[in-house]
């Protein structure tokens, strides 16, 4: 049953850049943009007290603002709804931060790099077992964007997460490091 919710969003953002009536402007001229990104995210460990286990790859679904700070600098809040799965069980996490983004593209070019560093608050439902839990998530990322004259901007985002710290009243909890690999679009 994912896999259909996946699949839909990806054919809602095929249908959206098709039929775009954003147009006419240039990325790199706005001084706020929105991105929408569905992916995987990989496998990884949580490691409960002294207990660690292994999870599968997953969905991830993200979405964010990018406020310039400077001509060659965003920030702005995102929000992340990464699944998390293994051992024929699985709990959706859900994470809201903040991401900065360095945008380095070279004259003439249509394709802009946005390496980025965030923090994030995450909320894991309970799974096998565990109570509901709560972390502070590190994410690094490099976007790659495909600037078009007229309608929707593709990108491809690569990202590394974890958290360092976390759990719930019961126990200690972390995970990490996973890979993320995600596509969608910059308007």
């Amino acid at each position: 049953m994912r896999d259909h919710g996946l699949v839909s969003v990806l054919a809602a953002l095929i249908v959206l850049s098709l039929a775009s009536p954003a147009g006419g402007y240039t990325l790199l001229d706005r001084t706020t943009t929105f991105n929408v990104q569905a992916g995987l995210i990989g496998p990884g460990t949580f490691w409960v007290e002294d207990y660690e286990a292994d999870t599968d790859m997953s969905f991830s679904l993200a979405g964010g603002l990018d406020y310039k700070l400077g001509p060659k600098i965003s920030g702005g809040p995102t929000l992340a709804i990464n699944n998390f799965s293994g051992y024929d069980d699985s709990s959706t996490m859900l994470e809201f931060g903040f991401l900065l983004k360095a945008w380095i593209n070279s004259v003439g070019s249509n394709l802009l790099f946005r390496p980025g560093f965030g923090i994030s608050y995450g909320r894991l439902g309970s799974i096998g077992g565990v109570d509901s839990s709560n972390y502070l998530v590190i994410n690094g990322t490099i976007e790659m964007v495909m600037m078009r004259e007229t309608g929707l901007n593709w990108l491809v985002m690569l990202g590394i997460t974890g958290a360092p710290t976390g759990g719930n009243e019961d126990y200690e909890m972390t995970y990490g490091p996973g890979f993320i690999l995600r596509g969608g679009v910059a308007f």
